[in-house]
């Protein structure tokens, strides 16, 4: 489907994108206003044939702040982080995504249920190479790049991400599941 098509293109053009900014010794941002939530949707819109499909409902708040960051790569520091809700969500649920500024950012809040993450290892899958226990069990492991690349194109932003894994396990379809989380922070915008 187009659909499919479009994913396979962004997902070619994140990858050249972070390939470049790997070789480059001074990477120079285009950092400007966004409005934040279109920003987001753009790249939700990728994955919800996906999602459909995992019968995953994904309901996201309106949100009418701009942040002020490099398009190009937020934009793909969010496709990863929403490629790996697509790939660990639980089927049959719902990912709840909360919106808000406080008084010095914007705020992102994935809420799901989704492959269960060790408290431990919180941290850890932000680290290059690193695949979670259960990820690895059930054969669903990646490289162990897209969060790492993720975190390190938000931080090239002043932005930030962390996860929060749920502690209560949930077994369905042979799989242990939790409620969980997924924090983005962006700059407010400037000027604006």
């Amino acid at each position: 489907t187009s659909l499919k098509l479009v994913k396979h293109l962004m997902s070619v053009k994140s990858e050249l994108l972070v390939y470049d900014i790997s070789f480059q010794s001074d990477v120079t941002l285009q950092k400007e206003n966004h409005k934040v939530r279109d920003v987001l949707m753009l790249v939700l819109y990728k994955f919800f044939g996906e999602l459909y499909d995992k019968n995953v409902f994904i309901d996201v708040d309106n949100y009418y702040e701009f942040g002020y960051f490099d398009f190009d790569t937020v934009n793909v520091a969010l496709y990863y982080v929403v490629e790996n809700i697509s790939k660990y969500v639980c089927p049959d649920s719902k990912i709840k995504v909360h919106l808000n500024k406080t008084n010095t950012k914007n705020a992102i809040s994935f809420e799901m249920r989704s492959l269960h993450v060790d408290k431990t290892e919180e941290g850890l899958i932000f680290h290059k190479g690193y695949s979670g226990k259960a990820a690895k069990q059930i054969s669903l492991s990646g490289e162990g790049l897209g969060i790492y690349q993720a975190k390190r194109l938000l931080e090239m932003n002043d932005a930030k991400i962390d996860f929060v894994a749920g502690e209560e396990r949930f077994f369905i379809d042979s799989r242990y599941y939790s409620d969980n989380v997924i924090n983005v922070e962006l700059p407010l915008s400037q000027g604006h």
